[in-house]
């Protein structure tokens, strides 16, 4: 990753319910902001230390992705098979994001990648994964 030259544009945060990192991606990610993603992302998992978990990333309020930003996508993508990661679900707010998220992700999309439009079927995906999310889950919002 090289100096950032400009103020990090999107917003994310972070959540753990059990097994389950819950990542909420809100506005545009530039380029800066996607290297304070990654470095958080990793830092995440890292601290966690599960012997498996999985993750959803609520995209419901994301704008989009600058082009300079997709190479540190695509590196988060091979850093995630690395890890116990057994399974990430997508929630989208429409299918015009979800069809550009796909683009982004065309050349690094994981087997265990599936993208939904709520938080209760995210739940219900990593489920079938085996793997459990404590009830706060619930609280998040619905839309």
């Amino acid at each position: 990753m090289s100096k950032n030259l400009f103020i990090p544009h999107g917003e994310f945060r972070f959540e753990w319910f059990g097994e389950v990192l819950y990542v909420k991606w809100d506005g545009t990610f530039n380029y800066e902001a996607m290297c304070a993603y990654v470095a958080e992302h990793k830092d995440q998992v890292n601290r966690a230390n599960l012997p498996r978990w999985g993750r959803i990333v609520d995209l419901r309020k994301w704008e989009g992705i600058t082009p300079d930003a997709t190479g540190l996508f695509n590196e988060l993508s091979d850093w995630l098979k690395t890890t116990h990661c057994i399974a990430q679900v997508q929630v989208f707010s429409d299918r015009f994001f979800q069809t550009i998220a796909a683009k982004v992700a065309s050349n690094v999309v994981p087997s265990n990648l599936h993208q939904v439009f709520t938080i209760d079927e995210a739940v219900t995906v990593l489920g079938g994964h085996g793997l459990t999310a404590d009830s706060r889950i619930a609280d998040l919002p619905k839309n």
